[in-house]
């Protein structure tokens, strides 16, 4: 699920990293010190590259940056004919 998650998110041009550290006018390396990562982590974050961290860390990192993560997990449609789990990532 990682994987699909990250290639959604980039499809979608989300990046919530980047725009609350902006919101809250922080420079990388405050938000660095916040979020108890290192600077290039965060410019890393800030360009939407998500490939170095997991699925854990990312949803732990919107944690600290006091963002509420809802996942939800449901049947799929038995008239859907692929039998791959669809993933759907919304940043509101």
């Amino acid at each position: 699920m990682h994987l699909s998650f990250i290639r959604t998110a980039k499809r979608h041009g989300l990046d919530p990293y980047h725009s609350i550290i902006s919101k809250k006018k922080w420079s990388q390396e405050k938000a660095a010190s916040v979020l108890n990562v290192t600077q290039p982590k965060i410019s890393l974050l800030s360009r939407g590259q998500f490939s170095g961290f997991s699925l854990g860390k990312l949803i732990n990192l919107l944690s600290k940056l006091n963002q509420d993560i809802e996942i939800v997990v449901k049947n799929r449609s038995s008239s859907k004919r692929n039998h791959v789990g669809h993933v759907t990532v919304t940043y509101l």
